[in-house]
């Protein structure tokens, strides 16, 4: 939220700008790998869930697996 570099305002700067498109897959895979290497959080007001659910969920987003979450609400 410092970075101060503008941001592309039409697709041809976009272009110009070396960004590449990613898979939500891929995306969150790089995000959770960052989390792990900074040691923050991995998610924020989550509790009780850091020696069942949330192993798991790390586990099944670095192998690149489809999740599916039963009992939401």
């Amino acid at each position: 939220m410092g970075d101060e570099t503008p941001r592309p305002s039409t697709l041809a700067d976009l272009r110009a700008s070396g960004w590449r498109s990613r898979s939500i897959r891929a995306e969150m895979r790089a995000n959770l790998t960052r989390l792990l290497a900074s040691g923050e959080d991995l998610f924020p007001g989550i509790v009780g869930y850091d020696d069942t659910v949330v192993p798991e969920v790390v586990h099944a987003i670095l192998a690149g697996h489809d999740m599916l979450f039963l009992g939401e609400k």
